[in-house]
């Protein structure tokens, strides 16, 4: 049986997009040509500090097979203003960007990192929740806001008399008083802290951080939680085709005809093909 051999040989380059925290989406292009998935790392913000320091922010590094040239929209939040200021500090890739507390928008989040809960500003004695994690952390302790999970918002503390309320779906809660830590953002977000009443402020909670996220496409998920003492950040890093003159390595593809008959002493290949992907080689 005769068969006819093409090698097509493709130059690929790697690349290095970061995202920092803004107050609207950023937007990023999955290349036509990419090689393989998106590798994601993304960072979410610290809670805002109160007596004592905000929750730090969760970690998501995976894996994302993205369809080529389709549209990602980037959200980095910041650490929030104020203790108890309910923010969206976390940081999530999504598809849709009606607006960043949108239900429909929060709930085409393929990839979320958890924030961090905020602290506390009167005599508190712990700091906020940690953010990240498929639960986030709490401060624990009974006036504190525990951390949102993968179904539902952080739950308030026990004790207290002005009380904080639930984490929600994205957002954190609000805190009892404006002298406790509100909750982190996230896939759920952490509940805000309780107060032994208005005018004690010995007894201020603080807020519980959010959880993290990954949709069920992503692989060689790992999570991190309370990551990050500061902004966050969203890295993307992926491969995609280049020119001979500028790339980090490149693919042979072989392309195999196999021939079926000779008709007037003339080959005829019809459209039985095998494609065989070559190794990597480095520039």
């Amino acid at each position: 049986m005769k068969a006819k051999k093409t090698i097509t040989r493709k130059y690929y380059k790697n690349y290095t997009q970061t995202f920092n925290a803004s107050s609207s989406f950023q937007t990023f292009t999955v290349p036509s040509s990419i090689l393989g998935n998106l590798n994601v790392d993304c960072v979410a913000s610290k809670g805002a500090d109160g007596n004592l320091t905000g929750g730090l922010g969760g970690r998501v590094q995976c894996s994302f097979p993205a369809t080529p040239s389709s549209t990602l929209y980037i959200y980095v939040g910041d650490i929030p203003s104020a203790a108890a200021s309910v923010e969206y500090n976390a940081s999530d890739i999504r598809t849709n960007n009606d607006g960043v507390t949108d239900n429909t928008s929060l709930q085409s989040r393929l990839i979320v990192a958890g924030g961090g809960g905020s602290s506390g500003s009167k005599s508190t004695t712990y700091a906020g929740g940690n953010g990240g994690g498929l639960e986030g952390g709490s401060a624990n302790n009974n006036y504190s806001g525990y951390g949102g999970t993968q179904s539902s918002g952080g739950a308030i503390g026990s004790t207290g008399k002005n009380k904080g309320s639930p984490g929600t779906f994205g957002l954190g809660g609000n805190p009892g008083t404006n002298k406790c830590g509100a909750g982190g953002a996230g896939w759920y977000g952490g509940a805000g802290g309780n107060a032994y009443n208005q005018t004690v402020y010995s007894f201020q909670g603080s807020g519980g951080g959010g959880s993290s996220y990954t949709d069920s496409s992503c692989s060689s998920v790992i999570h991190t939680q309370g990551y990050n003492n500061g902004t966050g950040y969203i890295t993307i890093t992926y491969a995609a085709e280049s020119t001979e003159s500028d790339y980090d390595f490149y693919r042979d593809f072989y392309e195999v005809k196999v021939i079926k008959e000779t008709i007037n002493n003339e080959d005829k290949f019809y459209g039985v093909k095998e494609y065989k992907r070559g190794q990597y080689y480095g520039n």
